[in-house]
Protein backbone atom coordinates (compact mmCIF):
# COMPACT_ATOMS: atom_id res chain seq x y z
CA UNK A 1 0.00 0.00 0.00
CA UNK A 2 1.32 3.67 -0.71
CA UNK A 3 1.16 6.32 1.85
CA UNK A 4 -1.79 8.28 0.24
CA UNK A 5 -3.62 5.28 0.15
CA UNK A 6 -3.06 4.83 3.79
CA UNK A 7 -3.99 8.08 5.29
CA UNK A 8 -6.97 7.66 2.63
CA UNK A 9 -7.93 4.62 4.54
CA UNK A 10 -6.44 6.08 7.57
CA UNK A 11 -9.24 8.92 7.59
CA UNK A 12 -12.31 6.56 6.61
CA UNK A 13 -11.99 4.45 9.58
CA UNK A 14 -11.40 7.65 12.13
CA UNK A 15 -11.82 11.17 11.25
CA UNK A 16 -9.03 13.57 11.25
CA UNK A 17 -10.86 16.32 13.26
CA UNK A 18 -11.79 13.30 15.77
CA UNK A 19 -8.38 12.20 16.23
CA UNK A 20 -6.94 15.71 16.86
CA UNK A 21 -9.60 16.47 19.01
CA UNK A 22 -10.20 13.94 21.12
CA UNK A 23 -7.53 10.84 21.22
CA UNK A 24 -4.41 10.81 22.62
CA UNK A 25 -1.09 10.18 20.94
CA UNK A 26 -0.95 6.52 21.80
CA UNK A 27 -4.10 5.81 20.60
CA UNK A 28 -3.33 7.14 17.96
CA UNK A 29 -0.15 5.42 17.07
CA UNK A 30 -2.07 2.38 17.69
CA UNK A 31 -4.71 3.54 15.48
CA UNK A 32 -1.68 3.72 12.48
CA UNK A 33 -0.07 -0.04 13.48
CA UNK A 34 -3.48 -1.56 13.23
CA UNK A 35 -3.95 -0.59 9.29
CA UNK A 36 -1.21 -1.08 8.60
CA UNK A 37 -0.83 -4.47 10.16
CA UNK A 38 -4.34 -4.98 8.03
CA UNK A 39 -3.20 -3.63 4.54
CA UNK A 40 0.00 -6.24 5.02
CA UNK A 41 -2.25 -9.09 5.99
CA UNK A 42 -4.77 -7.94 2.89
CA UNK A 43 -1.45 -8.30 0.38
CA UNK A 44 -0.20 -11.49 2.05
CA UNK A 45 -3.40 -13.57 1.62
CA UNK A 46 -3.82 -11.90 -2.10
CA UNK A 47 -0.60 -13.18 -2.87
CA UNK A 48 -1.04 -16.61 -1.24
CA UNK A 49 -4.43 -17.12 -3.27
CA UNK A 50 -2.62 -16.24 -6.86
CA UNK A 51 -0.37 -18.72 -6.26
CA UNK A 52 2.61 -16.31 -7.79
CA UNK A 53 6.64 -16.80 -7.27
CA UNK A 54 7.95 -14.13 -5.51
CA UNK A 55 9.00 -11.10 -7.65
CA UNK A 56 11.71 -11.45 -9.59
CA UNK A 57 14.59 -8.72 -8.75
CA UNK A 58 14.30 -5.00 -10.37
CA UNK A 59 15.92 -4.42 -13.59
CA UNK A 60 17.91 -1.70 -14.52
CA UNK A 61 16.13 -0.59 -17.54
CA UNK A 62 12.84 -0.40 -18.28
CA UNK A 63 9.69 -0.19 -16.13
CA UNK A 64 8.81 -2.35 -13.51
CA UNK A 65 5.44 -3.31 -14.38
CA UNK A 66 4.74 -7.08 -12.83
CA UNK A 67 1.47 -8.87 -12.93
CA UNK A 68 0.57 -11.63 -10.84
CA UNK A 69 -0.75 -13.39 -13.62
CA UNK A 70 2.46 -13.76 -15.73
CA UNK A 71 4.60 -15.93 -13.42
CA UNK A 72 8.41 -15.34 -13.83
CA UNK A 73 7.32 -12.48 -16.52
CA UNK A 74 8.03 -9.03 -16.18
CA UNK A 75 7.11 -6.74 -19.33
CA UNK A 76 7.52 -3.27 -19.70
CA UNK A 77 8.45 -0.48 -22.00
CA UNK A 78 12.33 -0.16 -22.86
CA UNK A 79 12.47 3.03 -24.52
CA UNK A 80 10.29 5.93 -25.61
CA UNK A 81 11.22 8.74 -28.45
CA UNK A 82 8.60 11.42 -29.56
CA UNK A 83 8.58 13.63 -32.38
CA UNK A 84 6.83 16.44 -32.63
CA UNK A 85 6.87 20.56 -33.21
CA UNK A 86 9.73 22.45 -31.87
CA UNK A 87 7.71 25.33 -31.30
CA UNK A 88 6.53 23.36 -28.10
CA UNK A 89 9.69 22.37 -27.09
CA UNK A 90 9.92 24.75 -24.25
CA UNK A 91 6.92 23.31 -22.80
CA UNK A 92 8.51 19.80 -23.15
CA UNK A 93 11.14 21.14 -21.19
CA UNK A 94 9.23 22.58 -18.19
CA UNK A 95 6.80 19.68 -18.27
CA UNK A 96 9.68 17.40 -17.57
CA UNK A 97 11.61 19.31 -14.64
CA UNK A 98 9.63 18.28 -11.79
CA UNK A 99 10.42 14.41 -13.48
CA UNK A 100 13.97 14.59 -14.65
CA UNK A 101 15.62 18.25 -13.07
CA UNK A 102 17.00 20.95 -15.30
CA UNK A 103 18.11 19.68 -18.84
CA UNK A 104 22.05 21.16 -19.67
CA UNK A 105 22.17 22.32 -23.17
CA UNK A 106 24.99 20.40 -25.52
CA UNK A 107 26.67 21.77 -28.66
CA UNK A 108 26.77 18.43 -30.56
CA UNK A 109 24.19 16.64 -32.95
CA UNK A 110 22.20 13.77 -32.69
CA UNK A 111 19.63 11.95 -34.65
CA UNK A 112 19.73 14.19 -37.65
CA UNK A 113 20.00 16.98 -35.32
CA UNK A 114 22.69 19.90 -34.47
CA UNK A 115 21.97 20.66 -30.79
CA UNK A 116 20.81 18.65 -27.84
CA UNK A 117 18.71 19.46 -24.22
CA UNK A 118 20.51 16.88 -22.25
CA UNK A 119 19.17 15.30 -18.55
CA UNK A 120 21.17 13.07 -15.89
CA UNK A 121 18.46 10.74 -16.36
CA UNK A 122 19.50 9.88 -19.75
CA UNK A 123 16.72 11.59 -21.44
CA UNK A 124 17.54 13.82 -24.64
CA UNK A 125 15.78 16.41 -26.49
CA UNK A 126 17.06 16.97 -29.96
CA UNK A 127 17.01 19.89 -32.11
CA UNK A 128 18.26 22.22 -34.56
CA UNK A 129 17.90 25.93 -35.39
CA UNK A 130 15.71 27.02 -37.74
CA UNK A 131 14.34 23.33 -37.90
CA UNK A 132 10.68 23.20 -37.28
CA UNK A 133 10.59 19.55 -35.36
CA UNK A 134 12.23 18.21 -32.79
CA UNK A 135 13.20 14.67 -30.72
CA UNK A 136 12.61 13.70 -27.96
CA UNK A 137 14.55 10.39 -26.87
CA UNK A 138 13.90 8.19 -23.33
CA UNK A 139 16.35 5.24 -23.64
CA UNK A 140 16.11 1.84 -21.05
CA UNK A 141 18.07 3.47 -18.05
CA UNK A 142 15.49 6.91 -18.39
CA UNK A 143 12.69 4.81 -18.50
CA UNK A 144 13.98 2.68 -15.78
CA UNK A 145 13.69 5.38 -12.98
CA UNK A 146 10.09 5.81 -13.74
CA UNK A 147 7.54 3.66 -12.33
CA UNK A 148 4.10 2.73 -14.37
CA UNK A 149 2.13 5.56 -13.64
CA UNK A 150 5.07 8.08 -14.47
CA UNK A 151 5.37 6.57 -17.94
CA UNK A 152 1.74 6.84 -18.46
CA UNK A 153 1.51 9.89 -17.05
CA UNK A 154 4.89 11.33 -19.68
CA UNK A 155 3.01 9.29 -22.40
CA UNK A 156 -0.45 11.68 -22.18
CA UNK A 157 1.51 14.91 -21.57
CA UNK A 158 3.89 14.34 -24.92
CA UNK A 159 0.52 13.41 -27.10
CA UNK A 160 -0.94 16.63 -25.45
CA UNK A 161 1.41 18.69 -26.97
CA UNK A 162 1.23 17.46 -30.17
CA UNK A 163 3.53 15.10 -30.02
CA UNK A 164 3.64 11.08 -31.60
CA UNK A 165 5.63 8.37 -31.02
CA UNK A 166 8.44 7.69 -33.38
CA UNK A 167 9.84 4.68 -31.65
CA UNK A 168 8.35 1.94 -29.04
CA UNK A 169 9.88 -0.77 -27.32
CA UNK A 170 8.21 -3.05 -25.15
CA UNK A 171 9.84 -6.21 -23.37
CA UNK A 172 8.73 -9.63 -21.53
CA UNK A 173 11.75 -10.80 -19.19
CA UNK A 174 11.49 -14.60 -18.73
CA UNK A 175 13.50 -15.17 -15.40
CA UNK A 176 12.31 -18.35 -14.93
CA UNK A 177 14.12 -19.34 -18.79
CA UNK A 178 11.01 -20.85 -19.43
CA UNK A 179 11.77 -20.79 -23.06
CA UNK A 180 15.87 -22.11 -23.75
CA UNK A 181 16.75 -19.97 -26.35
CA UNK A 182 18.45 -22.87 -28.28
CA UNK A 183 14.98 -23.99 -29.18
CA UNK A 184 14.41 -20.15 -30.76
CA UNK A 185 17.57 -20.73 -32.76
CA UNK A 186 16.63 -24.06 -34.41
CA UNK A 187 13.27 -22.75 -35.17
CA UNK A 188 15.08 -20.17 -36.58
CA UNK A 189 17.12 -22.10 -39.04
CA UNK A 190 14.68 -24.54 -39.97
CA UNK A 191 12.47 -21.44 -41.56
CA UNK A 192 9.57 -22.47 -38.38
CA UNK A 193 8.53 -18.81 -37.84
CA UNK A 194 6.42 -16.15 -39.92
CA UNK A 195 6.28 -12.14 -39.78
CA UNK A 196 9.77 -12.13 -40.96
CA UNK A 197 11.85 -12.62 -43.66
CA UNK A 198 15.14 -11.86 -42.37
CA UNK A 199 16.88 -13.67 -39.23
CA UNK A 200 20.21 -13.22 -37.65
CA UNK A 201 22.29 -15.40 -34.32
CA UNK A 202 24.55 -13.71 -32.86
CA UNK A 203 27.26 -15.65 -30.30
CA UNK A 204 30.24 -13.43 -29.84
CA UNK A 205 32.75 -15.00 -28.35
CA UNK A 206 36.65 -14.24 -26.48
CA UNK A 207 39.50 -15.92 -25.66
CA UNK A 208 40.35 -16.51 -22.30
CA UNK A 209 42.72 -18.90 -19.99
CA UNK A 210 40.09 -21.62 -19.98
CA UNK A 211 39.23 -21.34 -23.58
CA UNK A 212 36.42 -19.71 -25.43
CA UNK A 213 34.09 -18.11 -23.57
CA UNK A 214 30.19 -16.93 -24.63
CA UNK A 215 29.81 -13.40 -24.29
CA UNK A 216 26.88 -12.75 -25.77
CA UNK A 217 23.77 -14.90 -27.43
CA UNK A 218 20.78 -13.14 -29.37
CA UNK A 219 18.90 -13.69 -32.32
CA UNK A 220 17.40 -11.15 -34.17
CA UNK A 221 14.52 -11.16 -36.78
CA UNK A 222 13.57 -8.45 -39.14
CA UNK A 223 15.95 -4.80 -40.03
CA UNK A 224 15.89 -2.07 -38.78
CA UNK A 225 15.51 1.97 -40.41
CA UNK A 226 13.94 2.48 -43.56
CA UNK A 227 14.05 -0.66 -45.40
CA UNK A 228 12.59 -2.83 -42.87
CA UNK A 229 8.71 -3.40 -41.77
CA UNK A 230 9.00 -1.27 -38.86
CA UNK A 231 9.61 -4.36 -36.09
CA UNK A 232 12.54 -5.57 -35.08
CA UNK A 233 12.36 -8.15 -33.18
CA UNK A 234 15.18 -9.34 -30.73
CA UNK A 235 15.49 -12.06 -28.08
CA UNK A 236 18.77 -12.30 -26.02
CA UNK A 237 20.78 -13.80 -23.22
CA UNK A 238 20.33 -10.66 -20.96
CA UNK A 239 22.10 -12.42 -18.15
CA UNK A 240 25.52 -12.27 -20.74
CA UNK A 241 24.81 -9.30 -22.05
CA UNK A 242 24.34 -7.46 -18.34
CA UNK A 243 27.60 -9.24 -17.73
CA UNK A 244 25.64 -11.08 -14.69
CA UNK A 245 22.76 -8.21 -13.33
CA UNK A 246 20.09 -9.34 -14.81
CA UNK A 247 19.84 -13.11 -15.28
CA UNK A 248 16.77 -13.99 -17.77
CA UNK A 249 16.19 -14.41 -21.45
CA UNK A 250 14.95 -10.76 -22.95
CA UNK A 251 11.84 -11.28 -25.74
CA UNK A 252 11.87 -7.39 -27.53
CA UNK A 253 10.24 -5.88 -30.00
CA UNK A 254 11.46 -2.23 -30.73
CA UNK A 255 8.67 -0.37 -33.19
CA UNK A 256 9.22 2.51 -35.86
CA UNK A 257 7.47 4.34 -37.99
CA UNK A 258 4.00 3.86 -38.65
CA UNK A 259 3.96 1.11 -35.92
CA UNK A 260 5.92 2.95 -33.49
CA UNK A 261 2.96 5.50 -33.77
CA UNK A 262 0.17 3.33 -33.72
CA UNK A 263 1.96 1.50 -30.30
CA UNK A 264 2.15 4.98 -29.09
CA UNK A 265 -1.47 5.85 -29.39
CA UNK A 266 -2.95 2.36 -27.65
CA UNK A 267 -0.21 2.48 -25.13
CA UNK A 268 -1.59 5.95 -23.94
CA UNK A 269 -5.11 4.91 -24.04
CA UNK A 270 -4.33 2.29 -21.65
CA UNK A 271 -6.58 2.87 -18.51
CA UNK A 272 -4.29 1.43 -15.83
CA UNK A 273 -0.81 0.08 -14.97
CA UNK A 274 -2.55 -4.02 -15.56
CA UNK A 275 -3.50 -2.88 -18.83
CA UNK A 276 -0.51 -1.14 -20.03
CA UNK A 277 1.09 -4.33 -19.09
CA UNK A 278 -0.97 -6.96 -20.59
CA UNK A 279 -0.46 -4.66 -23.86
CA UNK A 280 3.73 -5.12 -23.39
CA UNK A 281 3.17 -8.31 -23.31
CA UNK A 282 0.98 -8.81 -26.57
CA UNK A 283 2.76 -7.10 -28.45
CA UNK A 284 5.64 -9.34 -27.91
CA UNK A 285 3.53 -12.27 -28.42
CA UNK A 286 1.80 -10.82 -31.65
CA UNK A 287 4.56 -9.67 -33.88
CA UNK A 288 6.01 -13.22 -34.03
CA UNK A 289 4.91 -16.71 -34.58
CA UNK A 290 6.87 -20.20 -34.01
CA UNK A 291 5.08 -22.60 -36.65
CA UNK A 292 6.05 -25.93 -38.69
CA UNK A 293 6.96 -24.64 -42.13
CA UNK A 294 5.89 -28.02 -43.64
CA UNK A 295 3.71 -28.04 -47.41
CA UNK A 296 0.86 -26.07 -45.96
CA UNK A 297 0.58 -22.75 -48.27
CA UNK A 298 -1.65 -21.26 -45.31
CA UNK A 299 -0.18 -19.98 -42.56
CA UNK A 300 -2.98 -20.21 -39.90
CA UNK A 301 -3.34 -23.79 -40.60
CA UNK A 302 0.31 -24.50 -39.91
CA UNK A 303 0.65 -25.96 -36.43
CA UNK A 304 2.19 -23.91 -33.85
CA UNK A 305 5.27 -25.28 -31.78
CA UNK A 306 4.51 -26.52 -28.82
CA UNK A 307 6.80 -24.79 -26.32
CA UNK A 308 5.78 -21.24 -28.52
CA UNK A 309 2.31 -22.18 -27.62
CA UNK A 310 2.53 -22.74 -24.08
CA UNK A 311 4.68 -19.47 -24.09
CA UNK A 312 1.87 -17.41 -25.95
CA UNK A 313 -0.91 -18.87 -23.29
CA UNK A 314 0.58 -16.17 -20.53
CA UNK A 315 1.87 -13.38 -23.30
CA UNK A 316 -1.08 -13.22 -25.61
CA UNK A 317 -1.40 -11.46 -29.18
CA UNK A 318 -1.63 -8.09 -30.16
CA UNK A 319 -1.16 -7.09 -33.66
CA UNK A 320 -0.69 -3.62 -34.69
CA UNK A 321 -2.54 -2.66 -37.93
CA UNK A 322 -1.42 0.09 -39.97
CA UNK A 323 -3.89 1.69 -42.36
CA UNK A 324 -1.56 2.67 -45.16
CA UNK A 325 -2.54 5.96 -46.44
CA UNK A 326 0.01 5.99 -49.36
CA UNK A 327 -0.64 4.44 -52.73
CA UNK A 328 1.89 2.04 -53.83
CA UNK A 329 2.96 3.98 -56.79
CA UNK A 330 3.80 7.42 -54.45
CA UNK A 331 5.07 4.81 -51.72
CA UNK A 332 7.76 3.20 -54.32
CA UNK A 333 8.77 6.91 -55.64
CA UNK A 334 9.82 7.64 -52.57
CA UNK A 335 11.82 4.67 -51.92
CA UNK A 336 13.29 5.15 -55.03
CA UNK A 337 14.27 8.36 -54.26
CA UNK A 338 15.59 7.87 -50.69
CA UNK A 339 17.82 4.88 -52.34
CA UNK A 340 19.42 6.65 -55.78
CA UNK A 341 18.99 10.54 -55.00
CA UNK A 342 22.85 10.95 -53.96
CA UNK A 343 23.94 8.60 -56.93
CA UNK A 344 21.87 10.69 -59.50
CA UNK A 345 22.79 13.65 -58.23
CA UNK A 346 26.67 12.52 -58.61
CA UNK A 347 25.89 11.68 -62.10
CA UNK A 348 24.12 14.49 -63.22
CA UNK A 349 27.19 16.73 -62.02
CA UNK A 350 29.62 14.41 -63.59
CA UNK A 351 27.39 14.65 -66.89
CA UNK A 352 27.31 18.22 -66.82
CA UNK A 353 30.85 18.98 -66.21
CA UNK A 354 31.64 16.97 -69.57
CA UNK A 355 28.89 18.84 -71.67
CA UNK A 356 26.49 15.99 -71.47
CA UNK A 357 22.67 16.44 -71.14
CA UNK A 358 21.90 14.55 -67.81
CA UNK A 359 18.14 14.33 -68.81
CA UNK A 360 18.51 13.16 -72.03
CA UNK A 361 21.49 10.23 -71.05
CA UNK A 362 19.10 9.44 -67.97
CA UNK A 363 15.55 8.90 -70.99
CA UNK A 364 17.82 6.69 -73.16
CA UNK A 365 18.83 4.58 -70.09
CA UNK A 366 15.58 3.88 -68.70
CA UNK A 367 14.54 3.12 -72.06
CA UNK A 368 17.32 0.66 -72.69
CA UNK A 369 16.33 -0.86 -69.23
CA UNK A 370 12.49 -1.02 -70.46
CA UNK A 371 13.28 -2.92 -73.38
CA UNK A 372 15.16 -5.50 -71.11
CA UNK A 373 12.48 -5.63 -69.12
CA UNK A 374 9.98 -6.50 -71.56
CA UNK A 375 12.16 -8.98 -73.19
CA UNK A 376 12.96 -10.66 -69.86
CA UNK A 377 9.07 -10.71 -69.03
CA UNK A 378 8.30 -12.11 -72.46
CA UNK A 379 11.03 -15.03 -71.86
CA UNK A 380 9.82 -15.86 -68.43
CA UNK A 381 5.83 -15.81 -70.16
CA UNK A 382 7.20 -18.41 -73.26
CA UNK A 383 8.82 -20.47 -70.43
CA UNK A 384 5.58 -20.59 -68.75
CA UNK A 385 3.48 -21.63 -71.72
CA UNK A 386 5.97 -24.41 -72.10
CA UNK A 387 5.73 -26.10 -68.26
CA UNK A 388 1.91 -25.76 -68.78
CA UNK A 389 2.22 -27.49 -72.19
CA UNK A 390 3.86 -29.92 -70.14
CA UNK A 391 1.43 -30.55 -67.81
CA UNK A 392 -1.33 -30.77 -69.90
CA UNK A 393 -3.60 -33.37 -68.76
CA UNK A 394 -4.23 -36.20 -71.67
CA UNK A 395 -7.49 -36.06 -73.30
CA UNK A 396 -8.43 -32.64 -72.37
CA UNK A 397 -7.90 -28.85 -73.73
CA UNK A 398 -6.95 -27.77 -70.20
CA UNK A 399 -3.48 -27.69 -68.58
CA UNK A 400 -2.46 -29.05 -64.92
CA UNK A 401 -0.35 -26.46 -64.10
CA UNK A 402 2.07 -26.77 -61.11
CA UNK A 403 2.05 -24.51 -58.22
CA UNK A 404 4.80 -21.88 -58.17
CA UNK A 405 6.50 -19.33 -56.08
CA UNK A 406 6.05 -16.04 -56.95
CA UNK A 407 2.67 -14.26 -59.08
CA UNK A 408 2.03 -15.34 -62.59
CA UNK A 409 3.56 -13.45 -65.20
CA UNK A 410 1.34 -12.66 -68.43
Amino acid sequence: MDFYSFVDELAARRPVDELAARLPVDVLRAAVVEVAAEAAASASERLRRSGSAAVPPASNTGGKLTKVGLKGLKTGLDWLSFGGPSARMAEVKTCNVDRWGEPELVERGGCTYQRQWRWKSGAVLFFSDGRDDCLLSCPGGCLGGMDALEQMRLLRQMHGLGFHTTRVDVRVDDWDRVIDLELVHQAAEAGNFTSFRLTEAKQPKKLTADGLEKIGDSRTFGRRGADGSGSFYRIYDKNLESKGEIDCIRWENEFSGDKAREAGRQLTDCDDVEQLQQLCASLVGGHIDFRERGDETHVDRRPRLGWWASFLEQLGRAVLSIERTTPPLQSAVASFARQYKNVLAQARIVCEATGGDFFQYLREFVDVACGEFDARRMDLRDCTLNIAEAFRLPGSGRARVPRMAGRAVG
